[in-house]
């Protein structure tokens, strides 16, 4: 078959991490992981070897590492670019992941930021050194304004802090890309920070993608038709509550803030509840913003940009980014006990039968 790249994600522990090979390296590692039912795709069906043809530049997922197959790394393959090493835990096997987090989080917010406040608080860094292994440290290039900011450490928090600030990106002129880079650089970060936490303290965060399916809690077309499903998504533990959304573009970072617009829904607290505003963020090429898209006169206003355009070739901007990015989990802390407890699906009918009634919604 004609078969040039698959872009591969794996989950398995604090690592989540996108690789793009070509299919000399990669291929070999990906059909014994089949093989293995261990690879998923972007719809969650797991795939076999009798399940066809992978597509070219799909995303795909491994589950964890078996069947013979090194799927963590490829090293065997050849493939993949090596990481930024990995240093998962410190001296005596303890991984103080758990504190590096809680101090990155000090103090915790008493309520969000107002929205004037916020780009503000983008531009002021974590409360407390952000750990970082070695090896990625040794990798990238900080300047001296923003080397206070870090310090070398090891667990997974660190090792999640050094992918994002030093794995390599792949570079493309497609949206593909552009998903790999903010994965990479954000979302991986904010999962792994939350994973780190107590679990009482914990959001608990799930991130989803266009899954193309009909389990959304909102309307999915426009009057028109078009669709309204954002490219990126962050949920609570329960899967249901909006919490932020995100959007990518092949390279106009103006169509991607765009359609963070034309993608919100009529501002309801049924949906969001008492937010003042939704946080969010936007990426095209190697562009990264975080912007946030205020409630007004209950209508979904224009996104406002709330902390620099973060260059994520350049290495200082992308360490700024990491550093944005921490400061984004914060806020999402704070503004999780804003959001409804419970929220309706848009589009369904709900109903309740009662004694020779039924009631509808």
């Amino acid at each position: 078959m004609t078969y040039k790249t698959v872009v591969v994600k794996y989950a398995e522990g604090d690592e989540q991490r996108f690789r793009a090979a070509t299919a000399a390296g990669l291929l070999p590692a990906v059909q014994q992981a089949r093989g293995a039912g261990l690879l998923t795709n972007a719809d969650g069906v797991g795939l076999t070897a009798e399940y066809g043809d992978l597509e070219d530049g799909a995303i795909y997922t491994f589950a964890g590492r078996g069947g013979g197959a090194d799927v963590g790394g490829f090293g065997a393959t050849g493939g993949a670019a090596a990481g930024p090493g990995s240093g998962s835990t410190g001296a005596g096997g303890v991984d103080n992941s758990e504190e590096y987090a809680k101090e990155l989080l000090k103090p915790p917010l008493d309520s969000p930021p107002c929205l004037d406040d916020l780009q503000r608080f983008f531009q002021e860094p974590p409360a407390a050194q952000i750990p970082i292994n070695t090896d990625a440290l040794a990798l990238t290039s900080l300047p001296p304004s923003l080397q206070p900011h870090f310090k070398p450490a090891s667990g997974q928090l660190a090792l999640a802090v050094g992918l994002s600030v030093a794995a390599s990106l792949p570079v493309g002129d497609s949206e593909m890309w552009t998903a790999m880079a903010e994965h990479t650089v954000v979302v991986s970060l904010l999962l792994a920070l939350d994973k780190a936490l107590p679990t009482d303290v914990r959001i608990r965060l799930v991130a989803e993608r266009d899954q193309q399916d009909s389990t959304s809690l909102m309307t999915v077309k426009s009057l028109r038709g078009s669709s309204l499903r954002p490219d990126g998504v962050l949920r609570g533990y329960d899967g249901r509550r909006l919490l932020a959304k995100w959007e990518n573009k092949a390279a106009s970072m103006d169509d991607a803030v765009e359609d963070l617009r034309k993608k919100t829904a009529v501002w309801t607290p049924l949906y969001y509840g008492n937010i003042e505003y939704l946080p969010c963020f936007a990426a095209a090429g190697s562009n990264l913003q975080f912007y946030a898209i205020s409630r007004a006169s209950g209508m979904a206003t224009a996104p406002r940009a709330v902390s620099s355009r973060f260059d994520l070739t350049n290495a200082a901007d992308r360490a700024r980014a990491v550093m944005a990015t921490i400061k984004f989990y914060q806020l999402l802390c704070a503004q999780q006990a804003r959001y409804p407890t419970d929220v309706l699906p848009a589009g369904v009918v709900m109903s309740a039968r009662g004694h020779e009634f039924t009631r509808e919604l």
